[in-house]
């Protein structure tokens, strides 16, 4: 009796990023390496993923691998957040500059 591991229907949104990418089926094989069946079942997840086929996908298309799970409209969304956080930090920067880098004269109170 041979044994096989349960499906497990896993939500990836690859359809979803090719077409916002104006990525087509044939430039997914040109560009993972996919063959046109693979291309077409896994376009319309009908194939199980493998941590391979993520990696190629999202190489294919420029993106990182835990965007594929997610819409591309919340990961450009998560993108613009993470680069407004970044230009705030950076530019708050200037009020550190009065900061001691010495931790003992934080101890002393000798800073500022």
């Amino acid at each position: 009796m041979s044994r096989t591991r349960p499906k497990q229907n896993v939500a990836w949104h690859l359809a979803e990023w090719m077409d916002a990418l104006r990525v087509s089926q044939s430039d997914m094989i040109e560009r993972a390496g996919w063959s046109k069946t693979a291309a077409s079942l896994l376009y319309n997840s009908r194939q199980d993923l493998s941590s391979k086929l993520i990696k190629e996908a999202a190489m294919a298309l420029n993106i990182a691998t835990f965007e594929l799970f997610m819409l591309p409209e919340e990961a450009m969304a998560l993108r613009r957040f993470r680069r407004s956080a970044l230009q705030i930090a950076s530019d708050r920067t200037d009020a550190w500059h009065g900061f001691p880098s010495d931790p003992d004269q934080l101890k002393d109170g000798t800073h500022g």
